[in-house]
Parts: structure tokens; C-alpha cells; sequence
């Protein structure tokens, strides 16, 4: 597997108050989120801003290898013919 790092924090605005939950990995490229999400205080409402941890089960269920990727895009139907 891979080495993540979670962080979670209070957000502050003039009108609401929110949690921020964000997760890295180290075999994504800088920048990119695992996940990043925003949680309202007031409702509980989640606002999902990136969500990658789909893509990243395909990639490990596909060994990590383009021709099982590319499988796994036929199989669902998001290859080309």
C-alpha cells in the first residue's frame, strides 16, 4: 500500500462554520487529493470537493499496469471500441 496522510480542520466564514477532511498519498502526483471534503456545522451536509478513492481501488485492482487499466475501462464501458 501506500503511505496517506488525513487532516482534518475547522473552517470559518462570515456566515457558517464547516470541518474540512482531506486525504494525500505518496504515489499520487503533488497536488492531488485522495479526497477532499467539507462538512457543514450547522447541518451536517457534506460537499464532496475531489473524491479520487474509486479511481485509486481500479488502479490497484489493475495492478497498477495500463493494459489493466485499460481492461477495467472496457469492462465498465468507458472504452473505446
Amino acid at each position: 500500500g501506500s503511505k496517506r496522510t488525513r487532516v482534518r480542520f475547522n473552517l470559518q466564514g462570515q456566515h457558517a462554520k464547516a470541518f474540512v477532511f482531506a486525504e494525500v498519498s505518496n504515489s499520487m502526483p503533488s497536488g492531488e487529493f485522495v479526497y477532499l471534503l467539507v462538512q457543514d456545522k450547522r447541518n451536517g451536509r457534506v460537499i464532496t470537493v475531489v473524491d479520487n478513492r474509486s479511481k485509486l481501488m481500479t488502479q490497484r485492482m489493475a495492478g497498477g499496469s495500463k493494459a489493466g487499466m485499460e481492461a477495467f475501462g472496457n469492462l465498465l464501458g468507458g472504452g473505446k471500441n
